[in-house]
């Protein structure tokens, strides 16, 4: 599995990819961090 992360944020960076395994995503590509809230929200 590949997971492409782009978050300055690592502990940001860190629970989103620990929950893009557990929902067995692929690849994914943050940009902001309200992107990435809203992908740990869905």
């Amino acid at each position: 599995m590949e997971i492409l992360l782009i978050e300055p944020n690592a502990a940001l960076s860190d629970a989103i990819r620990t929950r893009l395994i557990q929902e067995s995503f692929d690849v994914v590509s943050v940009q902001t961090g309200t992107d990435a809230l809203s992908l740990l929200d869905a």
